[in-house]
């Protein structure tokens, strides 16, 4: 028989469905959460009407969050391409990220104090002072992913980075 299901979210119905489900069997069901304001929301997932009310509902909570600016610094278009395509999908994509490309020659000015994210998609060299902004964004809360191409510079990172988070 058709088991009514419901999702609530800070206490209201954003979504409703039926499943049937014979006895001892399973089902797939899909719900979708709306477009959430950025914070904590919390939920539940109910099931009306079967023979085991104690296990009825299923509770949770989400974080939704806000946009979140992403510096992509590269040289190489090969590794860029895929790493936006990963961060904004598409148009209608959900998804916080939203995905600046620049080259590693730019990087040696002030990172954009909104970016939360800088991922180093296969640049090939960074400057010393470039690094050193890298560092202080990542102290002062910023993230950090360095993804290295086939034409970065092993010395470079191997100078810069790595024997920094040796020394750390």
């Amino acid at each position: 028989h058709d088991l009514p299901v419901s999702l609530f979210l800070d206490g209201n119905r954003v979504a409703q469905s039926a499943v049937s489900i014979g006895r001892d069997d399973s089902a797939l069901l899909t719900l979708t959460i709306p477009d959430l304001e950025p914070g904590w929301h919390y939920g539940k997932v109910e099931v009306s009407s079967d023979a085991w009310p104690r296990d009825n509902a299923l509770y949770f909570a989400l974080e939704a969050a806000s946009n979140l600016p992403v510096l992509v610094v590269g040289d190489d278009e090969t590794l860029l391409g895929p790493v936006n395509a990963a961060l904004r999908p598409g148009p209608g994509a959900r998804t916080p990220f939203q995905p600046e490309a620049s080259n590693a020659a730019r990087l040696g000015t002030d990172i954009d104090p909104g970016v939360g994210l800088v991922v180093l998609a296969g640049a090939v060299s960074l400057p010393p002072s470039a690094w050193e902004r890298l560092f202080d964004f990542v102290e002062s809360g910023g993230g950090l992913l360095v993804l290295p191409g086939a034409r970065s510079d092993r010395d470079n990172y191997n100078r810069h980075l790595l024997q920094r988070l040796w020394n750390a």
